[in-house]
């Protein structure tokens, strides 16, 4: 676009992607994600992510010896469905 804004990527539903599937290859082949792969699976930018990690509202990360974070993928699915509506 020509005024520098972009809209925000459609996710899809999880049901649409296959979620389940995805989540379950991915606790087999790695448990561990990575912020960006959090944030786009959330649809949100990265910032916000910071914002909720500080005001303890986001999943829980661990800050490993190189400084970088990882949220383990089975506690981010359970911080996920703490979040569920009625």
């Amino acid at each position: 676009m020509t005024n520098g804004f972009h809209p925000a990527p459609v996710v899809p539903p999880r049901e649409e992607r296959g979620y389940w599937n995805e989540l379950l290859m991915t606790t087999k082949t790695n448990p561990w994600m990575t912020i960006v792969e959090v944030c786009t699976d959330l649809g949100v930018g990265r910032s916000t992510m910071d914002d909720w990690r500080r005001d303890g509202r986001g999943p829980r990360f661990v800050r490993l010896p190189n400084r970088s974070l990882r949220i383990r993928a089975l506690a981010y699915e359970a911080w996920l469905e703490t979040m569920e509506v009625a």
